[in-house]
């Protein structure tokens, strides 16, 4: 079989503010990127689709870009859902084991039950990720294969999303003449791109405070096991500084982005700074403010975001265990002092997470706005590799359950 890291793969982030988009190889343990490009985001609110011809445009300039950079062109791409509001739910399913060791069989008749299951409502399945087999009661079986007992169950970590915001986003990045490989929860993303692999393991949550939408991941023992979002965001922040101190949304972008922050320092009720007026005309083209109302005005969203994340993550029936330390990306965890905001908020060790195994990203793609964009080839890997198991010739034994499990990954994972 050939090497399932073989291929170049090729993900898009859409997202409320940006689209981007990178195609890679596969390089030591992470990629090298060919291409990778970067567009304003229309047609989008909250990380879903409410343009289709504006985010189709958005769609193609950044892959035709990327595909431009790459010397190639791509067909597949793998695709970050920002928006749906994601929500989790762990299923239990058991079967009785028959009066012998475990088998392959048993094994794909437990996993086809649980891949069965239909969500309630104007949800679907997003991600279903086995977290754990037991054995007569006893968790934390990885393999019950030759085991012995009478009943065999599976634990299942089901993540969804509204329908319609997973239809609406296939259909425009088909309507880009690109086929959706797959969705990812864009919190799912994140954790790919910026958690180590001790972070995944050990219990660790990813904040992605992006533009519309902040996303909440949870993981231990290396899988996902909670997501969550707060509907605010970066954009509300810039919104209420355009609305405070009556200036445009790009100037107010501007602002918050050079000299914006969440902590006052000594000298900035001193220093002053110019907000553009709106439109034209007026007597003076810009107001001098203080540099203290601009933070005044930024830093009550901000511990909104967090109080709001602080209550999800405490509610999730994680936080003992995958709660423990937090990771922030996204285009939000720039603004000055907000890692420091969310340890006194949150009560917990923060780091500002960045793209982890990747080379070649260009330098205005490298920061923590792009996790999610890097996380989704991460994830491309994973499903690569279920194919390749589930294309793969059957041999007797371990092999063709292995295969087996496979097929079911690629249908639900």
């Amino acid at each position: 079989m050939a090497s399932v890291r073989s291929s170049i793969v090729a993900a898009l982030d859409v997202g409320s503010s940006k689209v981007s988009c990178a195609i890679a190889a596969p390089h030591g343990e992470g990629h090298r990127v060919l291409g990778a490009a970067m567009k304003k985001a229309y047609g989008l609110r909250k990380g879903v689709v409410t343009d289709m011809e504006a985010a189709e445009a958005a769609i193609r300039a950044a892959v035709d870009i990327a595909e431009r950079m790459a010397g190639t062109q791509v067909d597949e791409v793998f695709v970050t859902l920002s928006g749906g509001s994601p929500a989790s739910h762990t299923v239990g399913v058991e079967v009785t084991a028959p009066d012998r060791p475990i088998d392959d069989h048993d094994v794909r008749r437990l996993l086809r039950q649980a891949g069965a299951r239909s969500e309630p409502g104007e949800r679907s399945v997003l991600h279903a990720i086995p977290v754990g087999f037991s054995l007569d009661g006893e968790s934390g079986i990885a393999d019950p294969r030759g085991m012995v007992g009478r009943r065999l169950g599976l634990d299942v970590h089901i993540a969804t999303a509204a329908s319609f915001a997973q239809r609406n986003l296939e259909a425009c990045v088909s309507r880009a003449h690109l086929r959706p490989a797959d969705l990812i929860a864009g919190a799912y993303a994140a954790g790919l791109g910026a958690l180590t692999d001790d972070e995944r393991n050990l219990g660790t949550a990813v904040v992605d405070l992006g533009a519309g939408v902040t996303k909440i991941g949870m993981f231990r023992d290396g899988n996902l096991v909670h997501v969550d979002s707060v509907p605010i965001g970066g954009a509300h922040i810039t919104n209420d500084v355009a609305r405070i101190l009556a200036t445009s949304i790009d100037a107010a972008e501007r602002l918050k982005t050079t000299r914006g922050g969440v902590f006052v320092g000594p000298q900035d009720d001193d220093t002053t700074i110019p907000v553009p007026a709106i439109g034209d005309g007026w007597t003076e083209a810009a107001n001098q403010m203080p540099l203290s109302l601009l933070i005044g005005v930024i830093r009550p969203r901000a511990e909104e975001i967090f109080e709001t994340v602080r209550e999800r993550i405490e509610s999730s029936g994680h936080a003992a265990m995958a709660g423990r330390k937090i990771v922030i990306t996204g285009g939000g965890s720039l603004l000055s002092g907000i890692d420091r905001l969310a340890h006194d908020i949150l009560d917990k060790p923060v780091r500002v997470g960045r793209p982890q195994n990747i080379t070649g990203l260009p330098e205005a793609m490298s920061g923590p706005a792009h996790t999610a964009l890097t996380g989704s080839l991460c994830f491309a890997d994973r499903r690569l590799e279920a194919r390749a198991r589930l294309d793969a010739p059957v041999d007797s034994g371990r092999r063709g359950g292995f295969a087996r499990i496979g097929r079911w990954l690629r249908e639900n994972f």
